[in-house]
């Protein structure tokens, strides 16, 4: 069954947390709640990394590093809002 979600597109809505069986895959669930954290923490590393090498090839120590720490946080938080949000517009349309 296909639903629209506005943050998400269109998504199968019985997938990733119901089982053929119909009762509830927590495991899923908390893979996929397990895993933010380290998509946070990876996320600010390679945008820091990528800002630190930018500054060490232009000579401009700190501030590009200081930008990639900055957007590698964003896109991580970013990513761990999407999550919670598909979990949430999920559990809502499974009752």
């Amino acid at each position: 069954m296909l639903c629209y979600n506005p943050y998400l597109g269109f998504q199968q809505t019985l997938g990733w947390l119901m089982n053929t069986d119909k009762k509830p895959s927590y495991y899923k669930g908390f893979a996929a709640f397990s895993s933010l954290g380290i998509e946070i923490v990876i996320s600010v590393l390679i945008g820091a990394g990528v800002g630190y090498l930018f500054d060490k090839w232009l000579g401009t120590k700190p501030w590009l590093m200081v930008i990639g720490f900055v957007f590698g946080a964003v896109a991580g938080f970013r990513d761990a809002y999407r999550l919670i949000v598909k979990s949430d517009w999920e559990d809502k349309n499974d009752k």
